[in-house]
């Protein structure tokens, strides 16, 4: 018997599905298997290799035949293809879609299903969590750039921020997600001052000149694009302390900071909404 979990968006999601499958997966003694058949079609890149991670990938035979059919046009096929995707999900009993970002206690003993969802939360893999992080080893080594960007994070007080708009801006985004304001950033930094002897903070963003307009700070980390995106995420884990965006990019990186005594400032309001308080990482002040 296996889980089988379906992969899909972006770095940040694809740790939390595999982190949920890994996790349910020792909680019953069963195996577990990724599909990562969806980034065949997404212009998004399966990321998960960067990592130590079992690289265990579900075969075609495995999975759901209306998950991996392609459509000739995506545009006049996509509401057909999701038509015919929710009909048979309905007859397929061992076919699970998280309809909630909420912990739902049940899937935690699931056995021989297939699941798709993001299961943005870390009660379902906190029994787990030593092993999980092992797996979330950055498999290559720093070079260049990043190689010194290292070394003075960890020989400072580095506090890394995270300032994300870009696509958070666009379509249904805003309404959903929302933009943290200036003034919250401004806030976030102030009680990291108050806390932290002689914090250097380390500015992500993917709109690095908004930020120089509004920040002055002498580490704007601007050298990690597209494909080598990830390396972001390997520097905000070394840093001490951690102030993140409402994104799984931040958040994971946060979860991946060693440091016991780090100190995590939050959004309070994940989503306009506030519909995902299980989602803010421990510990951590949310302002």
């Amino acid at each position: 018997m296996s889980i089988i979990v379906k992969l899909q968006c972006w770095l940040g999601n694809q740790m939390f599905q595999y982190a949920f499958a890994k996790a349910t997966a020792l909680r019953n003694n069963v195996d577990f298997k990724l599909d990562i058949s969806e980034y065949e079609r997404y212009f998004r890149p399966y990321e998960l290799e960067i990592f130590e991670i079992e690289k265990k990938y579900a075969s075609k035979e495995e999975i759901p035949r209306y998950e991996r059919r392609k459509p000739h046009n995506y545009v006049l096929a996509g509401g057909w293809r999701c038509m015919i995707k929710c009909f048979w999900k309905q007859l397929n009993m061992y076919h699970y879609s998280e309809n909630s970002f909420a912990f739902t206690p049940a899937l935690t003993n699931i056995v021989n299903w297939y699941v798709d969802g993001f299961f943005q939360t870390e009660k379902y893999f906190k029994d787990y969590e030593k092993e999980i992080k092992s797996d979330f080893t950055f498999h290559l080594p720093p070079t260049g750039e990043n190689k010194k960007l290292l070394e003075k994070i960890r020989t400072t007080n580095s506090v890394s921020i995270h300032i994300r708009r870009g696509d958070y801006l666009q379509g249904k985004n805003p309404q959903y997600h929302g933009n943290l304001s200036l003034q919250w950033y401004k806030q976030a930094i102030n009680l990291i001052k108050g806390k932290v002897n002689n914090p250097i903070f380390f500015f992500f963003s993917d709109d690095m000149e908004r930020v120089k307009q509004h920040f002055n700070n002498d580490i704007y980390i601007n050298n990690n694009q597209n494909k080598n995106s990830w390396e972001d995420m390997r520097l905000m884990s070394e840093c001490k302390h951690n102030i993140i965006a409402n994104s799984s990019f931040s958040r994971r990186g946060a979860w991946l900071n060693a440091n016991p005594e780090k100190i995590i400032i939050a959004p309070k309001l994940w989503t306009i909404s506030n519909e995902n308080n299980d989602i803010i990482p421990q510990p951590r002040i949310k302002i």
